[in-house]
């Protein structure tokens, strides 16, 4: 689980160099017959893992390095440790297929492509054979759907990665991506603070169908984040020339540019125009039922928007 966060991060941080550049650039849509790749490779719910273990590692060089596997090693096994009443309380939960049937829902929109064409990976191309390389597009938006609970179980999270890539594939097959751009998507479910209380017992005492309706909505919204942020309204709003602000929701604050707000839950761009990400929560509690509002719906529920 670390070393896919690792990844993510890392291929977000590829598409900023050039990220601010693209965006102005990125067409509208993206693009009429457009490859989306889904990389689908996450069987259950992960662990979002203290950064101890990396901070250790690039701060103490080779020494530093084994220091770190070994932290990460224990962190790893403590937490699979404590994640697993969670994990068997979501079994059989179809993560990937409610994420892909929102996907091909409405990924069909006039800023990312009226004519999508899907494609499921179980990972990234990197290299291919004579076969397989007709079929790997040079142009492509992959997405990397990521659910997930904290260390400190202290908020539950569903993420969209999505990157524009442009690909070359050399005479030995290795396949090399380019990210033209890059953001990611987030949506969290934070607990209502209260002392003296183990968080594992709370989210273990909410069960399984209030944790899969958490679920079922961070799909719908962070699907909604990106079909909003590639509309022309969204693509506004990337020059980050709005105020930031504090949106408090039953104690939990969330700062940045606001998107969009109920009672419930907001949105809110955090970042800059270079590197941005599109960020929401909606906080909840073992002691209050969970009742999924999907941001499509949010202005037949009368939601309070961002700037028009």
């Amino acid at each position: 689980m670390f070393r896919r966060t690792c990844l993510m991060a890392g291929l977000f941080v590829l598409g900023l160099g050039n990220s601010a550049a693209f965006a102005s650039k990125l067409p509208m849509p993206i693009a009429q017959n457009l490859p989306i790749e889904i990389v689908l490779d996450q069987p259950q719910l992960a662990v979002d893992l203290s950064p101890v273990a990396a901070d250790v590692a690039q701060q103490f060089g080779v020494i530093g390095g084994l220091v770190g596997v070994a932290i990460q090693k224990g962190q790893d096994r403590k937490a699979d440790a404590a994640v697993a009443p969670l994990r068997e309380m979501l079994a059989g939960y179809p993560f990937q297929e409610h994420l892909e049937n929102a996907l091909h829902e409405k990924l069909a929109s006039e800023g990312i492509s009226p004519n999508p064409g899907f494609t499921l990976l179980r990972k990234p191309w990197d290299e291919v054979d004579a076969q397989t390389a007709p079929h790997v597009p040079l142009h492509a938006l992959v997405l990397y759907p990521r659910y997930s609970i904290d260390a400190g179980f202290t908020r539950l999270s569903v993420r969209l990665f999505a990157n524009v890539v442009d690909r070359e594939i050399d005479d030995e097959g290795v396949v090399d991506d380019t990210v033209g751009f890059a953001r990611v998507y987030e949506f969290q479910f934070p607990l209502v603070k209260e002392e003296g209380v183990d968080n594992r017992a709370r989210w273990q005492a909410m069960g399984r169908q209030s944790l899969v309706a958490d679920l079922d909505e961070g799909i719908a919204q962070v699907t909604d984040m990106f079909v909003y942020d590639m509309s022309a309204k969204g693509r506004a709003e990337w020059s980050m020339d709005g105020d930031k602000v504090d949106i408090t929701i039953k104690g939990q604050t969330l700062h940045g540019v606001p998107i969009r707000q109920t009672q419930d839950w907001a949105w809110v761009r955090t970042g800059h125009a270079r590197s941005q990400t599109v960020q929401g929560i909606e906080p909840v509690g073992e002691h209050e039922g969970v009742v999924a509002t999907p941001a499509a719906s949010a202005d037949a529920a009368g939601a309070k928007k961002g700037p028009e």
